[in-house]
């Protein structure tokens, strides 16, 4: 059996007296009777059977706001005077407890534990965020010595009382909207064939947290239509009468606006992209709004590396006209293309090193001396130049490391760069080469050329970062 005194007890001035005291009458040094050893069980908690079968802050807060979480009693050969009481108790994302939030508890003259809903909801959105669903919550309780205005915790910080598991339904700030974990494009452009819709992206964000969607489209032909859908319509693999079953818009051919929520197998008025160009959509499916802006223009780099497959190789962003800049991945021969295909302009090989030719007959590009690996591309279409410069370093550096630059990333096939973190919540950037000349940064699903500082939460994480498809992209996965 685990025994444990009452940590500190001596400092609670009990009317024990010091044992290097002298007995006047004596002359001896007195001597005090031993404080009360405790054993852990000796402190009965026990968690409300209502509590372990689930809690629903909406009704608790319903009914008053009071949740009975547990009792405790305080046991027969407790100090004199103490009472056996709960001031707080834990709440755990999972049972390890690694990340944890503390609320306040009232422990009434029964002996009944009581918390309240709004504390609880608060604790709730730090630990899982704003979904509204119920999720499972490791709940454990310390317990304290208490008289008047003097508290001690029993045994020490590591001691509970109780540990257990409920399920944990928390206030719904949605009033019922259902934010799904994924929505697709269909329309026109696919004959309305739920099969070939297009799936948004979305960071590792609870959606209900981070309600932003995107979704990169190519070029199709003009006056396209298109409607959202969320998973479970894309599931059916028709428009249904449902709640929320499709998203349509207010006016067809507006890039930007609110989406109208569609209840039936009628999907509305659906937007209309008139032009014949490759498009980004965001949409907020909270707010519920849409915009849709054009994607700047790109060269292709079918090549060696991949399989001379113009959907895998890698683009070069325009960043001025006729100037194009990005990441390949090089093994062998190559060229650069502004078309997905052989129809467009072809930038091969003139003969002279950095200069290209647009010559139907111009041979390929070659695999530059420093051999296989990640290159920065800079091409100019202007006067037919262009730069290859070799990634030896991709680093990482950040407020969590003293911005190091030197600090570096791993990858397996050049385009995926991984390392594991301790992020500490500050902010960090992308770096190559050991050096601030070339860097990217801003949002987690849109890095920039030299741009701003990444924000980062708490906590150790596996950071990717994806320079497969513009725009470059991180991930963070907890650890």
């Amino acid at each position: 059996m685990k025994y444990s005194a009452l940590f500190g007890l001596a400092a609670l001035a009990l009317g024990f007296v010091a044992c290097d005291e002298i007995e006047e009458s004596t002359g001896l040094p007195q001597t005090n009777p031993q404080l009360p050893i405790l054993t852990v069980d000796n402190v009965p908690l026990t968690p409300a059977a209502a509590a372990q079968q689930g809690i629903n802050l909406i009704q608790a807060n319903d009914n008053g706001g009071t949740i009975n979480l547990a009792t405790i009693e305080t046991p027969a050969d407790f100090p004199e005077g103490y009472r056996a009481e709960v001031l707080s108790i834990e709440l755990g994302k999972d049972a390890a407890f690694t990340e944890k939030q503390t609320i306040q508890a009232v422990t009434d003259a029964e002996g009944n534990v009581n918390v309240q809903a709004d504390d609880w909801e608060t604790a709730h959105q730090a630990l899982f965020g704003k979904n509204p669903g119920a999720t499972t919550t490791y709940i454990r309780i310390p317990a304290w010595a208490v008289k008047g205005d003097q508290t001690i915790r029993l045994g020490n910080e590591n001691v509970y009382y109780s540990t257990f598991s409920t399920q944990v339904t928390p206030f719904d700030l949605f009033d019922g909207y259902v934010i799904e974990d994924a929505y697709y494009l269909v329309g026109s452009f696919c004959d309305w064939d739920f099969s070939k819709a297009l799936k948004f992206s979305h960071n590792e964000y609870d959606p209900y947290d981070d309600p932003t969607f995107t979704l990169k489209v190519p070029a199709f032909t003009p006056d396209w239509e298109w409607v959202i859908i969320p998973e479970s319509t894309h599931s059916a693999g028709h428009f249904v009468d449902a709640p929320q079953s499709s998203f349509g818009v207010e006016f067809s051919n507006s890039l930007k606006g609110a989406l109208v929520i569609n209840d039936t197998q009628d999907y509305g008025t659906p937007g209309v992209i008139t032009e014949n160009v490759g498009m980004l959509f965001k949409v907020n499916m909270l707010d519920l709004t849409y915009e849709i802006e054009e994607l700047p223009s790109v060269l292709y780099t079918p090549g060696n590396s991949n399989g001379w497959n113009f959907d895998n190789s890698q683009q070069l962003v325009s960043y001025e006209t006729g100037k194009y800049r990005g990441f390949v991945y090089i093994n062998g021969i190559f060229k650069f293309t502004d078309a997905p295909n052989w129809d467009g302009t072809n930038y091969g090989n003139s003969g002279t090193d950095g200069v290209l030719s647009t010559d139907g007959g111009a041979g390929n590009l070659e695999l530059p001396a420093e051999g296989e690996g990640l290159y920065f591309a800079d091409v100019n279409t202007n006067d037919l130049t262009y730069t290859l410069t070799y990634i030896s370093a991709v680093n990482i550096p950040g407020g969590f490391n003293g911005w190091n630059i030197n600090s570096t990333m791993t990858s397996t096939d050049y385009l995926h760069w991984t390392v594991v973190a301790d992020l500490q919540g500050g902010e960090f950037k992308f770096a190559f080469n050991n050096s601030w000349d070339l860097s990217y940064g801003g949002a987690a699903d849109d890095l920039q050329y030299n741009g701003p500082n990444c924000k980062a939460p708490e906590g150790t994480y596996l950071v990717t970062l994806d320079l497969t498809s513009v725009p470059y992209t991180y991930t963070l996965t907890a650890q």
